[in-house]
């Protein structure tokens, strides 16, 4: 089953936004999950099969090096919606 969620910097994301990209869309398909950024399209979760790395868009956190800001809220709203 395909299902998507389009996910706007600002617009109805509430937490530190963690990509290089204003948007992003949320893909599910079958048990796969993968975040479509720009035309392109990158997994989300460990299930996922295809798609660029996570991180070509994911980025740093500032605050603490080595580390990437926080994703889960994202999982969180996957959860919300059924998804996980």
């Amino acid at each position: 089953m395909l299902k998507s969620k389009t996910i706007k910097r600002g617009k109805n994301y509430q937490y530190i936004w963690p990509f290089t990209v204003d948007k992003i869309k949320l893909k599910k398909v079958d048990v796969q999950i993968f975040l479509i950024a720009n035309g392109k399209k990158y997994r989300f979760n460990g299930a996922c099969r295809s798609g660029l790395p996570l991180e070509n868009i994911w980025k740093q956190n500032p605050s603490i090096p080595g580390t990437r800001i926080n994703v889960g809220p994202l999982f969180d709203l996957c959860k919300s919606w059924g998804w996980i």
